[in-house]
């Protein structure tokens, strides 16, 4: 695993981390998932995070982020730190997103913001499970307060493109035997600086 640096524009509104990028044309379909009350507990692909799946289409290709969020950091934690993962179940493509990236306090605040990928050449395709993967978690972990954080209440809104008309959507919880061959990667992310990062794998 290649582990490299990227720089963002500010303009982008939102903390990223780019995993990996691919393009189609297709329909496209927004679908929303509700945030309410998902504890932010530890660094990427921890076993104590939150977990989610989104049930899209096969090969869909994520295109956009909107968000509306009401978040609350608890003491030392800090806002800047509640992140949340979405990439396909293998964990080889997605990218991480930081609402409260500029607010390197403690505290409860509320953000909104949007995100075109495919114009910051972030937009990933997910795997032939249809499946994106949602995993809420922290730049940096506390250990001195568990959870670290709540996302209070608010909506992620994902934009996306697939080729067929996608089924209902329900998140599930992760079951982490789907996320066996992936968990190569965790070593990658255990130790973190207090600083929002922008990561690639290649």
């Amino acid at each position: 695993m290649n582990l490299s640096m990227k720089t963002l524009a500010a303009a982008t509104a939102l903390a990223t981390a780019v995993f990996g990028a691919n393009a189609a044309q297709a329909a496209v379909f927004t679908i929303d998932f509700d945030v309410t009350g998902i504890e932010s507990h530890a660094e990427w692909f921890s076993p104590d995070n939150e977990v989610f799946f989104l049930d899209l289409a096969p090969g869909a290709h994520i295109i956009g982020l909107d968000y509306d969020v009401n978040l609350t950091a608890f003491s030392p934690s800090w806002l800047s730190e509640l992140q949340v993962v979405y990439t396909d179940t293998a964990l080889t493509t997605g990218v991480v997103t930081t609402p409260g990236y500029l607010d390197s306090i403690s505290g409860t605040a509320s953000y909104t913001g949007s995100s075109d990928l495919v114009a910051l050449g972030l937009d990933f395709v997910i795997g032939d499970d249809g499946l994106l993967r949602l995993e809420f978690g922290e730049g940096f972990d506390d250990s001195s307060v568990d959870p670290d954080g709540v996302w209070n209440f608010g909506t992620l809104t994902f934009t996306y493109e697939a080729d067929d008309v996608p089924p209902p959507s329900v998140p599930e919880p992760a079951s982490w035997a789907m996320m066996i061959g992936g968990l190569g990667l965790a070593g990658a992310f255990l130790r973190r600086s207090r600083r929002t990062m922008q990561v690639s794998f290649s």
